[in-house]
């Protein structure tokens, strides 16, 4: 008995045959029929699909033949997948390589052979389809040519099986996937048939999949009205007829593309609950449609946060009416009489100096005094409410305007402290021009204000950051600790007594709400008795400078 060789190619054609995942595995009919079908065109008893093994010819599946398996160096099919094609043993006890092969001298007696190697799809040669008779024989041209043919259809029938249960894996995976999802998530074919219907879409419509898969489409689900009004709306926008039924779900999702809208699903018991439906199209790598998939999101708890946001500014709307009307009620009717107060103590103050004690004109100094501080206090209090109230009136603004109206309004202040004050370029952006004017002319005050013993030296300066442009309002000053810098846009906030400095303490407070009106940010870099630098931003569109 001669022994085959092996293929030059052995471990690759071992790894090809592992990757089919058939070795062992039970009997299936789609293999059965080609291995009978062989038997019959060929005419012989005994017919097999024979996958050569590191050390064993297995058979996937046999007619004619008892035994599952046999050792490789007695098989046949060892040699057969040396070659390319239909190898043909007419009597094997003619020929050198079979005559003492106890499959030839004992049972099943094999005489004949034809095999057709299994080759796949990278030439590796797995085994072979073979015919077997006890008699010597020959086989027609037509015969070989079917069993060339079988021969192709087993590998066929391997690459589909393993592709079927790759494809199986697949749709386990994507139907835990499904099941896992929180989200409703439904697909369907091009015509609009259910396809799936996810555990989250059960959950949220109280439909089982078995009601509605193979059975209907989407439109089971929604308002007939609301999917009628959205159908005649695409019409509109499309210039073409869109029907009020499923292709008004996926019409904008057509050639690859999705919609994302809002949409009223309706449960099976009646009730009704709002969602954001996202639809896409699914197609193969070739561009045919395979269908569309619905997925998105009960928004109930959104719709009611929304209707609550609405509540809260219709009751700031109303708040800010107050307020308003607050701030007529503090302009006039608070600051009558303390007007009259400041006024009289004023005139008691010119009248009676030096005509009472010493102690008299000092208690009316200081009832003069605090007369003054309210009525600056209810003027700076009143500008505050006043600009979240008043409407932001935006143009375009060249913003050395509004820093030459607040340097003109300082004026007094600039001269008398001889103030050296220093304006680089300016951009020219969308903005509200008095809001403006009030915070540059607040910034810079604050610059002269604190100051200290020295001559105020101010530099404004801006540069173009990541859409937005920085400003910044530099002093020589007496500096903040870094302690207090997080602190100082609070309103009332003050770091120095009314003594040392006077004020409010609401003049930075309007600055942080003035920018942040604007979309904007402000803050503080100091160093003390170093001065300070306070920074804000003011966003803008890109090219417009």
């Amino acid at each position: 008995m001669m022994r085959a060789a092996l293929p030059p190619n052995e471990s690759a054609r071992l790894a090809t045959l592992l990757s089919f995942d058939i070795l062992d595995s039970p009997a299936e009919t789609e293999f059965d029929d080609l291995t009978r079908l062989a038997s019959q065109i060929c005419e012989t008893p005994i017919a097999l699909i024979s996958l050569i093994d590191a050390d064993r010819q297995w058979f996937k599946s046999r007619v004619g033949l008892d035994a599952g398996a046999t050792p490789r160096e007695l098989a046949f099919c060892s040699h057969a997948i040396l070659a390319d094609d239909v190898m043909v043993v007419q009597n094997a006890t003619d020929d050198v390589r079979f005559a003492d092969n106890p499959l030839v001298e004992g049972d099943p007696g094999i005489r004949f052979y034809a095999g057709m190697p299994l080759t796949a799809k990278d030439g590796n040669h797995m085994g072979t389809l073979c015919v077997i008779d006890r008699v010597p024989r020959t086989l027609s041209a037509m015969q070989i040519g079917a069993l060339r043919t079988l021969g192709r259809q087993v590998v066929r029938q391997m690459e589909l099986r393993i592709a079927s249960r790759r494809l199986a894996r697949e749709s386990a995976f994507r139907q835990t996937i499904l099941n896992s999802a929180a989200e409703s998530i439904i697909s369907t074919t091009p015509e609009g048939i259910i396809t799936t219907f996810s555990r989250g879409s059960e959950k949220l419509l109280g439909y089982k999949a078995a009601e509605l898969v193979g059975k209907c489409t989407p439109a089971i689900i929604h308002d007939p009205a609301e999917v009628a009004a959205h159908a005649a709306r695409l019409t509109e926008e499309l210039g073409r007829p869109v029907e009020p039924g499923f292709e008004a779900f996926v019409a904008k999702a057509h050639g690859g593309g999705s919609e994302t809208r809002e949409w009223t699903y309706i449960r099976r018991d009646g009730t009704r609950v709002p969602v954001l439906l996202s639809v896409s199209e699914v197609a193969d790598e070739k561009g045919a449609v395979l269908g569309f998939i619905g997925v998105a999101r009960d928004i109930t708890e959104l719709k009611c946060a929304q209707a609550d946001l609405e509540r809260l500014a219709a009751e700031l709307t109303r708040s800010n009416r107050d307020l308003e009307h607050f701030a007529s009620i503090a302009s006039h009717d608070l600051q009558e009489p303390l007007r009259m107060v400041t006024g009289y103590m004023d005139l008691l103050g010119r009248r009676y100096r030096g005509r009472l004690d010493a102690q008299a004109d000092e208690f009316i100094g200081f009832a003069l005094d605090g007369a003054k501080r309210m009525k600056t206090l209810i003027r700076d209090l009143l500008a505050y409410s006043r600009i979240g109230t008043r409407e932001k009136v935006c143009e375009s603004v060249a913003m050395s305007r509004p820093i030459d109206l607040a340097l003109e309004n300082l004026k007094l202040v600039i001269a008398e402290k001889q103030a050296e004050i220093s304006v680089g370029p300016m951009p020219a952006i969308s903005a509200d021009p008095v809001l403006l004017t009030q915070l540059f002319q607040n910034l810079i005050g604050n610059a002269l204000k604190f100051a200290g013993k020295e001559t105020p030296r101010i530099a404004i300066t801006a540069r173009r950051g990541e859409g937005e442009w920085i400003f910044s309002v530099a002093d020589k000053g007496i500096g903040i600790e870094d302690k207090y810098l997080v602190r100082i846009f609070e309103i009332f906030h003050r770091l120095h007594s009314r003594e040392e400095y006077p004020g409010t303490g609401i003049g930075l407070a309007l600055c942080k709400r003035i920018v942040e009106i604007h979309g904007g940010r402000i803050w503080a870099e100091s160093e003390p008795h170093r001065g300070s630098v306070f920074h804000f931003s003011l966003p803008t569109d890109e090219g417009k400078d």
